[in-house]
């Protein structure tokens, strides 16, 4: 035979019902316990039995309040009946006031349980979104750290590299000599430190504005020697400025070349 344990909601609705039952029955010994007479303190200043509906009430609510104030009425019935301990009058007030009790502890503890509902509904919310926060600030932070390494690790900045750059131009041109071949990795080499470019290769085109395909310089790998008849590069020399196809986007794509 195979036994199941119970699970937490199990055991702590059995844990609730138990109390509801055992909590009156134990107040009537205690009662017994002190005074043989009147173990349900009907002679008393004070009806102690009240005390057991009101803690039930207070801590589990009406359902489990309802039946504790049940078994107490159901005792001082039989009680009655049987004339034990000894003969009494029906407590009329006493019952009237321990089911009155009952529905007024009850309310306050639904009136409290609803504030802690929600108040733990507004927990999680908050929580969700910490962890949203969270998750996005630690994202933010790793990212701002490798742009601060990646920073850390250029000498100069990209307003420094192209001013040097230009100072190079000017002097080629003053000296009449062609600057294309001379500066044309260092083109390259800005694009791919400052916009992680990670292959490509810088074309020239004659007086006649034909393309050469072999390029004076490229980073990456291999040289790719262009086509003339690529619609692309066919685009770039008709405008003269670079631009892209959206018809050849596939193609090019899966070629890697840009123009």
């Amino acid at each position: 035979m195979k036994i199941f344990p119970l699970d937490s909601s199990a055991r702590t609705s059995a844990i609730k019902w138990s109390e509801s039952i055992v909590l009156p029955f134990s107040f009537i010994a205690i009662g017994y316990l002190i005074d043989p007479l009147d173990p349900l303190f009907l002679q008393n200043h004070f009806p102690w039995l009240i005390v057991a509906p009101v803690l039930i009430c207070l801590r589990y609510g009406f359902l489990y309040g309802l039946v504790t104030t049940s078994l107490i009425i159901s005792s001082i019935t039989f009680a009655l009946y049987l004339k034990w301990p000894q003969p009494f009058d029906f407590p009329k007030e006493t019952v009237l006031g321990l089911v009155i009790i009952a529905f007024i502890s009850s309310e306050f503890y639904e009136f409290w349980n609803r504030k802690i509902t929600a108040i733990k509904y507004e927990f999680n919310y908050i929580k969700t979104r910490m962890e949203n926060f969270s998750r996005s600030y630690n994202l933010i932070k790793s990212s701002h750290y490798y742009l601060e390494q990646h920073l850390a690790s250029q000498t100069k900045s990209l307003r420094l590299t192209l001013s040097d750059l230009e100072r190079k131009i000017f002097s080629l041109t003053a000296n009449k000599e062609e600057s294309l071949p001379d500066i044309g990795l260092n083109i390259l080499r800005i694009f791919s430190d400052y916009a992680n470019v990670q292959a490509a290769s810088l074309y020239m085109t004659d007086p006649e504005k034909k393309l050469i395909p072999q390029p004076v310089a490229y980073i990456g790998g291999d040289s790719l020697i262009a086509s003339p008849d690529d619609p692309v590069i066919k685009e770039a020399l008709k405008l003269g400025f670079s631009t892209i196809l959206f018809s050849s986007i596939r193609a090019i794509l899966s070629s890697r070349k840009f123009i």
